[in-house]
């Protein structure tokens, strides 16, 4: 730079017009050809970020304020009487607790919500510049006790409770601009401020206004629920206060109740508090982001609250699981049909697996992830004998060891997806995919080798069960169906798309069914075996061989055949469940082919051009599958093969359609059957074998959504027979359009194809 500055001091600056080429070239030849021309200060990535200065959509120093707002002094009390200052401090802890709502459920910024209000820029302010533990540089001081003591306490739970959420989000759960955005422009939310410091201040704030302002309800209300918000730190597990016993739930019981009796107040005017919302922390602080306009509460902000509580009842129930199915059970539908709220979605992983490398502070991660395997095909094995069996330093137990911390792993994975936002979810399983396949592929080869070792478990002549591989495919099946109908939700796929996406659906089920198949061929013969034991033990003799027979009854009676009957009934539900999306999946592409035979629906990319085409995209669409090994991934063509199988053709062809329509409306029959038997066990049962005791009424509401999906396929169906009866295909094409249609309620993994007629002109 001082080199630059000497030679521009050389230059002429006599004339309007410089010649400067001589000088510019001069400069240029000494520079590198891979420099760029910044300043050392400044960082490139940070430019990706950079906004325009002088532009009054992008640049926030050029924000106007109104004079109240410029006015606004936070260390004078306002009101000339009492009832005026209450009234004001009450509108302002009002406001800061619909803020929190605003920025929680309606992916708000803080600048526009909770740190719009000057006395939390004030408050922080002064604490990030002086961050004592004992809140002694944050404070208010206008000599009133209910602005210095109510509304400061108010302030500093308020940002308690972002603290709180910051702490839930260091953790990657949920992610920022997606699920929730924390900026808060620079300020420090209480970094050293411990919740017994901000509980005592509260409480202070309770007992004064119980004493001096005993008339007013909404206040004391207000300053509680913000005490009960602050208390949910208390149930993060790093805390000591939950690491032992369940955890106590009547603070989330009476945030509730302040929020339902704090929606029944109205909202006061905004003229009383003038000047106390501002963008002026966008214009005085550190802003990287666009101004924005203040968001203004519309008055059903206290639902949020109750919203919040319910969802954060429903995780911590998680702790009343009996088994290792039943958490399986309510982490796949505690989140399904319903987004649950961004805190509870945060909080539910880090309560369940947590820092202590323990799972909800009972079971160590290795046992985890062994009880899942036993709860589903280990249980009774040879492989599960010859541990018992193996001392505890063998090369067996240290193998299977390892591979317990594999799938530790990647169930963190998988449980950790079942918390995230719908997009987030889909990807979830797109990483999970290749690490489940990998698992499986070292699991099977370490299998095959202890069967080389005669430990196996023969299904019959040909076919053994290895448990460990069976229990992996059975994982890695699900996540891979869930991924393909979770693109249907998304709207990912063009209609187009629809016939290969549904086949693949049913394809996987197909080999999840087979896979199921195995397992209860499996429990029935362990059964059946420990059973037999008790004929045998009532032909044999009295003496030392009656009795062993008798001991070794009673042990597997005691030990094995309560976990081998419970996965019994879990993989007959289990099978149901998977023949219903393999029989709705099936629906889906047969009421496809249906169109196609009609000319109303192509399976050809209507965009496909010179550089692009119907299979090249189809092979971008299953590129995640391509390296899976097993199943193996149909090619193009056998996909191509399989819809023509499908279509419809002469001669004969509407006895053909009308019979392939009944074939649709047979098979959604039985699927609405299963249903059926399966919300009936839901409801009835209180220990079901769907093993959905703690999310009951989550998982019914699931499988209403599905029938309700094959109600809508039965009437499309039959619809679809009355408007394609007796009439030609070129009519057809003349008349009708193709739409999507997502029916009301119905489960949003399968959308129906629907006819609409074309309105002439």
């Amino acid at each position: 730079m001082e080199a630059l500055k000497a030679q521009l001091e050389h230059l002429s600056i006599e004339h309007d017009l410089i010649d400067i080429t001589a000088e510019f070239q001069s400069l240029a030849k000494e520079m590198k050809p891979e420099s760029v021309i910044k300043a050392p200060s400044f960082d490139l990535f940070e430019g990706t970020h950079s906004l325009e200065i002088d532009n009054l959509k992008l640049d926030s120093s050029l924000l106007q304020l109104t004079q109240a707002e410029q006015d606004f002094d936070c260390n004078v009390s306002h009101g000339s009487s009492d009832e005026q200052k209450v009234e004001f401090v009450t509108v302002i802890v009002d406001r800061i607790c619909r803020s929190i709502v605003q920025w929680l459920n309606e992916f708000q910024t803080l600048p526009t919500t909770l740190l719009s209000c000057r006395y939390v820029e004030h408050m922080m302010h002064q604490y990030t510049q002086d961050p004592c533990g004992d809140l002694s540089t944050c404070r208010l001081e206008t000599g009133d006790l209910l602005f210095d003591q109510v509304l400061a306490s108010c302030v500093v739970g308020a940002c308690y409770f972002v603290k709180f959420v910051q702490t839930l989000f260091r953790a990657g759960v949920v992610f920022e601009e997606e699920d929730l955005n924390c900026n808060t422009m620079g300020l420090d939310m209480l970094s050293n401020v411990t919740i017994e410091i901000v509980m005592s201040h509260l409480d202070l704030s309770q007992q004064l206004l119980k004493k001096s302002y005993p008339e007013n309800d909404q206040l004391l209300l207000l300053v509680e629920l913000l005490t009960h918000l602050v208390e949910l730190d208390n149930y993060l597990p790093s805390n000591e206060a939950s690491s032992f016993g369940s955890p106590n739930l009547e603070p989330v019981h009476r945030l509730i109740g302040c929020a339902e009796r704090a929606k029944f107040f109205e909202m006061h005017s905004p003229e009383v508090c003038e000047g106390v919302f501002s963008t002026g922390i966008q214009k005085r602080l550190s802003n990287q982001f666009p101004p924005r306009e203040i968001v203004k509460p519309m008055g059903n902000e206290y639902d949020g609250f109750i919203e919040m509580g319910k969802d954060l009842l429903l995780v911590l129930s998680v702790e009343q699981a009996t088994t290792i199915t039943e958490i399986s059970q309510f982490s796949r539908f505690f989140n399904r049909t319903k987004q649950r709220n961004v805190i509870a979605r945060a909080f539910f992983p880090l309560y369940l697996m947590r820092d202590d490398q323990t799972v909800l502070g009972q079971y160590t991660f290795n046992d985890f992830s062994f009880l899942h395997l036993k709860e589903f095909s280990l249980c009774s094995t040879s492989l599960s004998t010859a541990l018992e069996q193996e001392p505890g330093d063998s090369a067996l137990r240290h193998k299977f060891e390892d591979f317990l911390q594999e799938i530790s792993s990647v169930l963190f994975e998988w449980y950790q997806t079942t918390a995230q936002n719908r997009c987030r979810y889909r990807q979830g399983y797109n990483r999970q995919l290749l690490l489940w396949d990998s698992l499986q592929a070292q699991i099977e080869t370490f299998e095959l080798e202890l069967e080389g070792q005669t430990i196996k478990d023969a299904l019959d002549e040909d076919n053994t069960l290895m448990p460990m591989t069976t229990w992996v495919f059975y994982m890695k099946l699900r996540a891979m169906s869930d991924f393909v109908l979770m693109g249907f939700e998304l709207d990912v796929y063009r209609p187009w798309e629809f016939f290969s996406m549904f086949w693949y659906g049913y394809y996987l089920n197909q080999h999840l069914e087979n896979n199921l198949a195995r397992v209860s061929k499996s429990l029935v013969a362990k059964i059946a075996s420990i059973m037999s034991l008790n004929k045998k033990l009532k032909k044999s003799k009295a003496g030392e061989k009656k009795d062993k027979v008798r001991e070794i009854y009673r042990s597997k009676m005691a030990e094995e055949m309560p976990f081998l009957t419970k996965t019994r009934e879990f993989v007959a539900y289990s099978t149901l469940d998977c023949q219903i999306t393999k029989t709705l999946s099936l629906v889906g592409a047969c009421q496809f082919s249906i169109l196609k035979s009609c000319g109303l629906i192509d399976n050809q990319n209507p965009a496909s051009t010179a550089f692009s085409s119907s299979e090249w995209v189809h092979k971008l669409r299953f590129k995640t599958f391509s390296s899976i090994g097993v199943p193996e991934l149909p090619t193009y063509a056998m996909f191509q093969q399989s819809l023509q199988d499908f279509v419809v053709t002469e001669p004969m062809f509407g006895i053909k359609l009308s019979q392939c329509i009944d074939f649709t409306l047979e098979e959604l029959e039985k699927a609405k059957s299963s249903l059926r038997k399966i919300m009936d066990d839901i409801k009835i049962k209180e220990d079901d074998a769907a093993a959905t005791r703690l999310v009951r009424s989550e998982s019914l509401e699931y499988y209403k959504s599905r029938y309700r999906s094959a109600e809508a396929l039965t009437i499309n169906a039959r619809t679809l027979k009355t408007k394609l009866a007796d009439t030609a295909t070129a009519d057809l094409v003349k008349r009708y359009t193709v739409e999507v249609s997502r029916p009301h309620g119905g489960c949003p993994y399968f959308p129906v194809l629907i006819l609409k007629g074309i309105v002439s002109h």
